[in-house]
């Protein structure tokens, strides 16, 4: 019985991904790139990757550069970890967060050996709503447990933003931190 309570209690740990919740500010800071777009195209069919790992290729329409970017950069191709095996079975990296073609995000980067990824996991991207007469921002960071002041807390949905407001922010902010910054 002791061996059938480890076996269940590892595989519910399994499923999670910890991660340390960082404050808003920290992100701007620790990010590469930040930049504001829309998803155009996935190809979720990837090939094993050198580090044996696969990952859906997000290809981002660019509506505004504010850190890190080119002028003339309009498509910018994130490699997001997790992705389908030929036979269609889902690999999925708890807490990263999932795209679908359309969306409208703002996304928070950090510089990998594979290409750009979201910064902190789900907790460098923002899906806009246009949905209400001012267009919103949320992060939907479900899916992980989030650590902060060590205390463990699995969070669902962040507070939302007014875009235009956080679009700005990120402007002031890339300004104050216009090179990754480890240590803010």
């Amino acid at each position: 019985m002791a061996l059938t309570l480890t076996i269940l209690f590892t595989a519910k740990i399994s499923l999670a991904t910890s991660v340390v919740l960082m404050p808003f500010e920290t992100l701007v800071a620790r990010s590469d790139t930040v930049v504001h777009g829309i998803v155009r195209f996935l190809d979720k069919k990837q090939p094993l990757a050198e580090d044996d790992t696969y990952r859906t290729i997000v290809q981002l329409e660019v509506i505004e550069g504010i850190k890190g970017l080119g002028p003339n950069e309009k498509i910018l191709e994130i490699p997001v970890p997790g992705g389908y095996l030929d036979d269609g079975r889902r690999l999925q990296v708890i807490g990263m967060p999932q795209f679908r073609v359309g969306d409208e995000v703002v996304l928070l980067l950090q510089a990998m050996a594979y290409g750009y990824a979201p910064i902190g996991f789900a907790q460098g991207v923002f899906y806009v709503d246009r949905k209400s007469q001012a267009p919103q921002a949320k992060r939907l960071i479900g899916g992980g447990h989030y650590i902060q002041n060590k205390k463990l807390l699995t969070a669902k949905i962040a507070p939302e933003n007014n875009l235009p407001r956080l679009l700005e922010q990120l402007r002031t902010l890339t300004r104050r931190y216009p090179t990754r910054q480890v240590t803010p």
